[in-house]
Order: C-alpha cells, then structure tokens, then sequence
C-alpha cells in the first residue's frame, strides 16, 4: 500500500539502523523514524516518500518502550500502587527493588568499566599483538557490550580475518536483542560488511515447551502433574 505524505500512522517501533534511527512497518512499508525507541507504539507523519521506503517524524508518544522506562517511573509506579484502593503492596514492592536495581546499575556503568577481573581492559591489546590475520574470531553470548567489551569488537575487526557474533534473541518480547544490534552497528562502523543470520532453535520438545512458558502465563509446565 502506498503511503501518504503528510498522513499520520500509528506503529511501533520495531529496531534500529545502523546510525540509531527507529524501524517500523507500516502497511508494509518500511518507514524510519529518528528520536524513538524500539517498542514505542506512536503516532508517526510521513515526511518523505521514495519507491522502497518512507520517512516519518513522530507527532505523538502513544506507549514508550520498554528502553524509556527510568528508576523514576518504576518508583512513581509503586507509589500508585501502594497508595491507592484496589493496589498491590506486594507488586509496589518489587517496583521499588526493580528502581534500586536498575538505579545501581546505571551508577555502576558511569563509572567506566563494569570488568572487575580486568580481565577485558586487557582483551583490545591482546588482540592487536596477537597474528590474527588467518583467524576467524567469536563473540558469544553477550546480552549487551559495555565500552571495553566493544574496543575488543573493533580491535579484532581490524586483525582478523572474521568476526562472528553469536546471541541469544528471538521475537518474544523478553528478548531485547541489543546484542546483536549493538554489534551489528560496530562493525558497519569500522567499515565491516555485516551478515545477520538468524538461526533456528535447537531445544528439545520439553526444553522448548518451557522455553514457551516464559513468554506466556497460561502455558502449562513440562513438569506440573494434574
């Protein structure tokens, strides 16, 4: 369907390109969206329309994402539900430790460095004095990378043969896949062409029937006996 300039859509934002610019489809199309988050449901006005994409300005927040959630909202949040009828104690409770939790971490990642071993200060060197020209080289299982985890990325991208990421993701909403992203936006950065594969899972039926309950309450169990 072709899209109308000038029209507002509503969508949601579904990724980020290489330069940080929100993703989404609308009927279709492929549409980008700057100064968003991936998970903003908006209202987005077309501003450009080529053959194969389009282009929007967001007119109006409808639900943020997930990636605007603050330590304050989480905290305004346990003050709704612990101070009115019909709240949840119990739930404001864990608001306010998810607040604490997320409030630390972010303290924790101003400070520079989240390697307490030291173990990854020393990993861009060691990949730049090391003959890596003939080696293909792997980064596996990293839920997002901090500053010294990505000068490893770019270290081996300039010495080795290949560079290969390896994440977990999927489409449920638990995954963020900021992995992947991130690491994707690091080697077109560096110049690298950049592949991504999605590869399928491999779980066994009553791994995979867990792996389902995550993502949905209702699903019962592998092991829940009647």
């Amino acid at each position: 369907m072709e899209l109308v300039k000038n029209k507002i859509y509503r969508c949601q934002i579904s990724d980020y390109t290489a330069d940080g610019t929100g993703f989404a489809k609308v009927d279709g199309r492929a549409v980008f969206v700057p100064r968003t988050a991936v998970g903003d449901q908006c209202d987005v006005r077309i501003v450009k329309v080529t053959k194969s994409v389009a282009f929007g300005r967001m007119e109006k927040l409808i639900v943020p994402g997930a990636a605007r959630i603050a330590p304050e909202d989480l905290e305004r949040a346990a003050d709704e539900q612990g101070g009115g009828a019909g709240g949840s104690p119990y739930l404001a409770a864990k608001l306010r430790d998810l607040a604490l939790v997320y409030r630390g971490y972010l303290a924790f990642l101003q400070g520079g460095y989240v390697d307490e071993s030291g173990v990854l200060e020393l990993l861009p060197e060691a990949i730049r004095s090391a003959s890596l020209a003939d080696t293909n080289v792997y980064f596996a299982g990293f839920p997002s990378f901090t500053g010294q985890a990505a000068e490893g990325i770019r270290a081996a991208l300039s010495a080795a043969k290949s560079v290969t990421g390896v994440f977990v993701g999927g489409e449920a909403e638990l995954y963020t896949n900021e992995a992947a992203r991130d690491f994707e936006r690091l080697c077109l950065a560096a110049g690298a062409r950049c592949e991504r594969v999605p590869l399928p899972s491999s779980l066994t039926a009553e791994a995979e029937l867990l792996r389902r309950g995550l993502f949905d309450p209702a699903q019962r169990p592998p092991l829940e006996t009647a």
